[in-house]
């Protein structure tokens, strides 16, 4: 039996209905914050409002350049 579920990518926006969990998703991340998130989801960790505005704020101050 599988389990099915909406996905949403919080860091690039991507949604799939129905997906089969669990999802593996590479989006690339725009910054630093975005690589925090990663590592600390993959740890458990779940998101805040105060976690959603530090990623923000590294993604600004730490950009990836393309």
């Amino acid at each position: 039996m599988t389990d099915k579920s909406d996905f949403n990518c919080e860091v690039c926006g991507l949604e799939i209905k129905n997906a089969t969990l669990p999802v593996i998703h590479n989006c690339e991340s725009r910054g630093l914050g975005d690589t925090v998130a990663k590592v600390t989801k993959a740890f458990g960790v779940k998101p805040c409002g105060k976690c959603k505005q530090r990623q923000a704020k590294l993604n600004e101050l730490v950009p990836y350049k393309r």
